[in-house]
């Protein structure tokens, strides 16, 4: 059995951000009403939500087989949240698009890039940026397109009856190597409100098809800074920008 991935909890600010590619004019119409965000270990107690008022936070105590299955065994496979890279270039985010149904209808993993455009923290899945249309490397529909699909007009995402997870076991369908659960129930794990309060993610995604974020949160800067992705995803989904404290 592996072991469990320790991740370190380091991410970049941003700092600068292009107009055209963050600043969005109005809401993306098939837009949940909230985006629901899972940091990978417990944020700070001075981490302040209301900069976010379109995300939902809960976090996970600790990536483990006794207090997070699932999701530390998925972590192991597909490395969900990677921290800043040594050269300071990119940090990557796992989101997920789930149905009413609680089956996983699209997975993606985002790069954020800020080395990109002038240092600018832009975020990316295999060279596209967020809700644009995919490019030639990737022939996976844009995720804007999956949100109009799944989440706009709530089309059921089609069951993989063959990707099962038994808690305390890693699955054995062959998709699971890279960690790829498109179509499978989504296991009904734990998560951590704010509150310090426990939830089991079924009851916070409420039969409602949803938008699912993991997120390292950073204690160095994340007390007083934006973190990149979450300011995209505010700006995109929502047309708003979180304020920066001064």
């Amino acid at each position: 059995m592996k072991t469990p991935f320790k991740i370190a909890v380091v991410t970049a600010i941003c700092s600068a951000c292009s107009i055209n590619m963050i600043n969005a004019a109005k809401p993306f119409k098939s837009a949940p009403e909230k985006t629901i965000v899972i940091f990978m270990s417990k944020p700070a107690d001075t981490f302040n939500a209301n900069n976010y008022p379109h995300l939902d936070f809960y976090y996970l105590p600790n990536l483990s087989y006794n207090e997070a299955d699932f999701v530390t065994r998925w972590n192991t496979a597909n490395s969900l949240a990677s921290p800043l890279s040594r050269q300071g270039k990119y940090q990557s985010f796992a989101t997920l698009i789930v149905d009413a149904n609680m089956v996983v209808a699209c997975q993606r993993r985002y790069v954020s890039n800020a080395s990109h455009n002038q240092g600018c923290t832009c975020s990316y899945y295999n060279g596209d940026y967020f809700l644009t249309e995919p490019g030639a490397k990737d022939k996976a529909p844009a995720i804007a397109a999956e949100m109009k699909k799944y989440i706009g007009k709530g089309t059921p995402a089609k069951q993989d009856k063959k990707k099962i997870y038994t808690e305390g076991q890693d699955p054995t369908f062959k998709a699971w190597k890279k960690g790829n659960i498109e179509g499978m129930l989504l296991p009904d794990f734990e998560v951590f409100g704010l509150n310090n309060e426990k939830y089991k993610i079924h009851d916070v995604l409420k039969g409602q098809p949803s938008f699912v974020v993991f997120q390292l949160f950073d204690y160095d800067r994340g007390n007083w800074g934006n973190f990149p992705f979450l300011v995209e995803l505010e700006n995109a989904l929502y047309a708003y920008f979180p304020q920066k404290k001064k």
